[in-house]
């Protein structure tokens, strides 16, 4: 399966070709047992290991008998690689890429006819981007009427979206960048297509728009017309058969405090007032280029559609393509490609956490006193981890957690508690901080092991598992590996 990494070929007679790097393990070497065969005499039987994850690449000399070069300095026994990383065995070169579909989404576009900035589908510099993510906040969908999770057929083409970062430290921190995705979640598919008429069909060439009041970009049908202020709309683009892309936005302090999922369960029943026969099909939280979204497909009494939810500060955004019932499955796959291609002008900024569950719905009604009480207490556990973080390599983990429950009891209360605007701003602060707090032990990581410490790079790997104590994490399950990797062996 396609992890979304490539390895390019910079030498030899293989120069300029792709090889691309399915997810779980791989060797290269000179044998023809290896998934990656090298043909040079310098190269070992079994020369390297390659462990790929939809987050991160990690390579690993095999005891090879002329080693191997990352960026021009001796591999160890195991490093991460980064996006730009060049690898050297033998007489063979080639750098760490994104794949085809990946690279995309950093394409250039032109400018409107309207006058706007043209901006191509792209990552934005992240952090990973925001933060974040990705803490395991177990979100589901909110209850209502037939709804469901969406099936992979409505997913189709909809991918997460990979998150790079961009660091202002030295040139040896780079290789780090890898390694940081894996806080994060995963790969950016977009596929844009192109057709040579202004139609809805599935072949229409699609333009850039970038909208500044509210900081995003996207992509559009050339051709399409270009309305503002209709029904309520920040603009719609409307093909000459009836098939829109509507933007809806709203600013509201409100949208910074609420959390993603649940400002999406309130939101539903605005959509129930806006399409006469609303009926939602489903909804999943995803990323897609650095933007964490809730993605929802939905049908009305006239028409068919999917759309994504976007929280950024206090803006609510909402991006909704929708075609008369009769077109709709000729232009979904459509659709996928328009929506891939949103992107925020900075790194996003919102809170996320589950929706109540019904032990607190109940307390809510029989004595929200208790209900509010216990928030406070989990809001001041927070506080009091996130002063002492510096004690145990977890406490930033547990205060995210801890303030996580208590945004989800506050959001149970018919009136949010006088605490609740601060609580908000505390998981954020502290996401940053986690966020901060790994980028910097990743980088003690690899700084010992390239200068060949391996028991420091284990000491301080093993540290990092400790910063995220939750094995289903990526990041956990990529320090696991390294202390692994860097275990003492038998000479």
């Amino acid at each position: 399966m396609d992890s979304g990494f490539q390895l390019v070929f910079l030498s030899g007679p293989r120069a300029d070709e792709v090889f691309p790097l399915p997810l779980g393990e791989l060797t290269a070497g000179r044998s023809q047992t290896n998934q990656l065969v090298i043909d040079d005499p310098t190269v070992s039987r079994k020369h390297m290991k390659f462990v790929v994850s939809r987050d991160a690449v990690v390579v690993e000399d095999l005891g090879s008998s002329h080693g191997s070069l990352i960026n021009g300095a001796k591999l160890g026994r195991a490093a991460p690689l980064a996006k730009g990383d060049t690898l050297q065995v033998g007489g063979q070169k080639f750098r760490l890429d994104f794949t085809g579909a990946s690279k995309a989404a950093k394409g250039e576009g032109a400018a409107d006819d309207d006058g706007h900035e043209g901006e191509g589908t792209r990552f934005m510099p992240e952090d990973d981007a925001e933060p974040a993510q990705e803490q395991h906040d177990h979100t589901r969908v909110f209850e209502a009427e037939h709804t469901r999770m969406l099936d992979a057929s409505e997913l189709r083409d909809l991918k997460p979206g990979r998150r790079t970062a961009v660091m202002s430290t030295p040139k040896s921190r780079m290789v780090l960048g890898g390694v940081i995705l894996a806080l994060i979640a995963g790969v950016a598919a977009v596929a844009i297509v192109r057709q040579t008429s202004g139609g809805a069909g599935p072949a229409a060439t699609l333009t850039s728009f970038k909208d500044a009041q509210y900081g995003y970009s996207m992509s559009y049908p050339a051709g399409w017309k270009k309305q503002q202020g209709v029904d309520g709309v920040v603009i719609r683009f409307e093909s000459p058969d009836g098939v829109r892309i509507d933007v809806l936005a709203d600013k509201s302090m409100e949208n910074s405090a609420q959390g993603l999922t649940v400002g999406f369960a309130g939101y539903a029943d605005a959509l129930a007032k806006r399409h006469p026969g609303f009926r939602l099909l489903g909804s999943d939280p995803m990323t897609i280029n650095e933007v964490r979204v809730i993605f929802y497909a939905f049908t009305s009494k006239e028409r068919q559609g999917k759309a994504i939810y976007v929280v950024q500060g206090d803006t609510r955004l909402s991006v909704e393509c929708s075609a008369p019932l009769a077109q709709y499955f000729t232009v979904a796959k459509q659709f996928n490609s328009i929506l891939n291609s949103f992107a925020l002008a900075d790194a996003q900024k919102y809170v996320d956490y589950p929706l109540p569950d019904e032990p607190m719905r109940r307390l809510a009604v029989t004595s929200p006193a208790t209900l509010t009480d216990a928030a406070r207490q989990d809001y001041d556990i927070g506080k009091d981890l996130v002063r002492t973080r510096t004690v145990r390599p977890e406490n930033l983990f547990r205060a995210i957690e801890r303030f996580k429950a208590a945004l989800q009891k506050s959001a149970a209360l018919g009136t949010h508690p006088d605490f609740y605007t601060d609580l908000s701003k505390q998981l954020t602060s502290a996401n940053g901080l986690l966020a901060q707090a790994i980028r910097d032990q990743r980088y003690k990581v690899t700084a010992a092991a390239m200068q060949q410490d391996f028991a420091t790079a284990q000491f301080e790997a093993a540290r990092l598992m400790q910063m995220i104590p939750d094995r289903r994490d990526p990041a956990y399950q990529e320090a696991q590996y390294l202390v692994k990797a860097y275990a003492p062996t038998e000479e």
